[in-house]
């Protein structure tokens, strides 16, 4: 990687010298060439064997990187259109899988550890500057409502300001959670408002005076904001990493202000500063001096990821088409309940000894209780119950009937090895008593994590598998919560509802709670996506009666 680093960093100075480059040309080599190789290994940061589907692309996309880095310095170097277009797709394209990496880390760690997402939002953006270049090979002025400079400045915006700028911005959060440094609880609108201010430029440039300098201002604020605590942090540090840092916090909010002024005067109709000033005063300043100062400065510090995403045992059974619940997922064996040991979920905080026999025994011996729901769809996703009952009634899984009261059957059953989790796993089959429609097909295991024991259930589906990881814990009356919600933000405990699509992970917007209570035991589970109530299922789940099938079994 030093190596093509080096050569990296030599493109551009022969590039620049050979070809007479100006400014602009020669700040988009530096950029492909030079700095996005160090940036994307920063934020990669050491193989080990565990990394998520994600980062291996990443790795492959680094090692890959200059076969398509070449593409964008011919692009440059070639005159506009023809095979100077073609160049630039090379480019281009590299950008897009950069940019899908960057959806994918985001799917993959959910909306936690801002400093994380900052580099997810980076990755994206850095597929809008490759669109630009492309635009500005092919000549866009004839057919956008943009100069030729403006459709350059603009590729040149989206590989600094958009990408560089929130990679370093997210190794500034690394190093704080390193550090436990104090600004942690601030970043949070720091890093939103460095997300947000690419867009809010796009959009001032869009709309002109007098909202251009407005925007503009915003984000110079944030970006100062962000020069501030580097200035401060840089005292934390040493040796000529604390002078990089120091410098690049200097060196920052003085070439933004160029913008502002810019802005300022075209809202008054009298120029304060020219293209031609602020081309190599803003940009050039920006890209050979702060950029470069601050990504080598960084990229030395060697921050790897606080906290990776969370690993944990997932059900190996696939569906095909419709869950069938083929024969060979189960043994002959069939089991009692949906749980073996309650010893096993005693942990500081929770004691099963703690909650109701009845409660106990249901999960121990499911078998023998009954169940009938009361099942309610809120808000907007009401309609979408009919909609999305069209698919699960095909697929025979996740099959929920509309807003109704139903009694369910169900069968119990030992999962054959074929699951893959360590612990085995047992199978609950709930069917609709009156239509015999099957509604779930949930798979029961369980894994622990930093001496946590959580439930593991699994739904095959027929592209991949949906698993709940729930964590047991008391009410205050002797009750038992299974949620997946964590308790805050900060809480790096596994609970969630993740999707798994062929070898990939991702934490889903969807929340789980159940609360199971009562001597005569009652439950409600309770369902949300993005924070909104998406259903509610009331249980009633009376023991069975001595004489009944001792097949049928009920549970969530």
């Amino acid at each position: 990687m030093k190596i093509r680093t080096v050569m990296g960093f030599i493109v551009w100075l022969a590039c620049t010298y050979f070809f007479s480059l100006g400014t602009i040309d020669s700040a988009l080599i530096f950029s492909i060439a030079f700095l996005t190789p160090l940036l994307l290994k920063m934020v990669a940061g050491r193989k080990t064997d565990g990394d998520e589907y994600s980062k291996r692309l990443l790795f492959k996309a680094i090692h890959w990187h200059w076969i398509f880095a070449a593409a964008g310095v011919l692009a440059i170097l070639l005159p506009d259109g023809g095979w100077g277009v073609f160049a630039a797709a090379g480019w281009f394209l590299f950008t897009v899988v950069i940019a899908l990496i960057g959806l994918l880390r985001f799917m993959e760690r959910g909306m936690k550890d801002w400093e994380e997402i900052t580099f997810h939002f980076g990755f994206m953006y850095m597929g809008e500057g490759g669109a630009w270049l492309v635009l500005s090979r092919m000549d866009g002025s004839f057919f956008l409502p943009y100069s030729e400079i403006i459709i350059d400045l603009t590729a040149i915006h989206f590989h600094y300001a958009a990408f560089c700028v929130l990679i370093l911005t997210g190794m500034f959060g690394r190093w704080m959670k390193h550090h436990s440094y104090s600004l942690s609880s601030r970043f949070p609108y720091l890093a939103a408002g460095l997300i947000l201010g690419p867009v809010m430029v796009a959009v001032g440039l869009d709309a002109g005076p007098p909202l251009e300098p407005v925007l503009v201002a915003v984000y110079v604020v944030f970006l100062t904001w962000l020069s501030a605590e580097w200035f401060t942090a840089s005292f934390k540090m040493n040796g000529w990493k604390k002078a990089g840092i120091l410098i690049s916090s200097l060196v920052l909010p003085l070439t933004m202000m160029l913008s502002v002024l810019y802005s300022i005067g075209l809202m008054m109709n009298s120029p304060l500063v020219g293209i031609g000033e602020m081309i190599p005063w803003h940009g050039g300043v920006n890209a050979f001096v702060f950029s470069f100062v601050a990504v080598v400065t960084w990229s030395a510090f060697h921050l790897p990821e606080k906290n990776p995403p969370l690993r944990f045992p997932i059900s190996l059974i696939r569906a095909e088409g419709n869950v069938t619940r083929k024969e060979e997922w189960f043994t002959h064996e069939n089991r009692p309940g949906l749980i073996r040991n309650w010893n096993d979920y005693v942990r500081p905080g929770f004691d099963p000894a703690g909650i109701e026999d009845s409660i106990r025994q249901f999960y121990l011996n499911t078998a023998q209780f009954d169940m009938k729901a009361d099942l309610k769809w809120h808000g907007m996703f009401l309609p979408l119950s009919s909609l999305t009952r069209i698919l699960t009634k095909r697929f025979g899984q996740l099959n929920l009937p509309p807003s109704s009261r139903f009694a369910m059957t169900g069968t119990i059953k030992k999962v054959s090895a074929q699951d893959g989790r360590p612990h085995g796993a047992t199978a609950w089959l709930r069917d609709h008593s009156s239509t015999a429609e099957p509604i779930f097909t949930a798979l029961y295991s369980s894994h622990s994590y930093k001496g946590v024991v959580f439930m593991n259930i699994a739904l095959p589906l027929p592209f991949g598998a949906m698993t709940a990881v729930l964590l047991p814990e008391h009410d205050e009356n002797k009750g038992l919560i299974l949620t997946s919600e964590r308790k805050n933000k900060n809480d790096h405990l596994q609970q969630g509802v993740y999707l798994t699509i062929g070898s990939v992970t991702f934490r889903t917007p969807f929340t789980e709670f159940f609360h199971v209570h009562g001597k005569e035991l009652t439950a409600v589970h309770k369902m949300k996506f993005l924070g909104f109530n998406l259903l509610t299922i009331k249980y009633e789940l009376p023991m069975r009666s001595e004489g009944q099938a001792a097949d049928t079994g009920s549970g969530h």
